[in-house]
């Protein structure tokens, strides 16, 4: 995997396993088109690192990315859609050039850990506020995008 920063991120490399928001297009070596994009389609998608969403070559470009960053990764096939593609979009030996710009990220990390937790560590105050606040962010952000429904669980 090949990377090249377009634009510089802020604050740290996002965590593992964290909720991406990104903006994308994917190319195919010779394509002016791209095969995929959320560009495209006008919004962002959203992706759980770690879940297998993603191709690995994809999944490991994001996750090497900080908030805000813009790159273009070239992926090799063996990170990709291997030698056998996905006929007919996908080619045989597709070495793929993703554009992508990531928008935000939540880390999932907080409420992993709370759940881990025994039943008398999850009575300490400070555990049981870092998982509120957590739980509040992703509530926020779901009121944001307008999923009331997700927003109020």
């Amino acid at each position: 995997i090949k990377k090249i920063i377009r634009q510089q991120g802020v604050g740290p490399v996002i965590p593992p396993d964290c909720l991406v928001t990104i903006r994308y297009s994917g190319y195919f070596d010779g394509q002016d088109e791209p095969y995929d994009s959320s560009v495209c389609r006008g919004k962002p998608d959203r992706y759980q690192l770690g879940q297998g969403q993603l191709i690995p070559g994809f999944e490991i470009a994001i996750a090497s990315m900080r908030k805000f960053e813009a790159a273009i990764f070239c992926i090799h096939p063996d990170f990709g859609f291997g030698e056998l593609g996905c006929p007919p979009l996908i080619p045989p030996n597709a070495e793929i050039m993703y554009v992508v710009s990531l928008d935000d990220y939540l880390d999932n990390a907080t409420v992993v850990n709370f759940e881990s937790l025994s039943v008398e560590d999850k009575k300490k105050f400070q555990n049981v506020k870092a998982n509120a606040q957590h739980v509040l962010k992703i509530g926020a952000d779901n009121f944001k995008r307008k999923k009331y429904t997700l927003a109020i669980r």
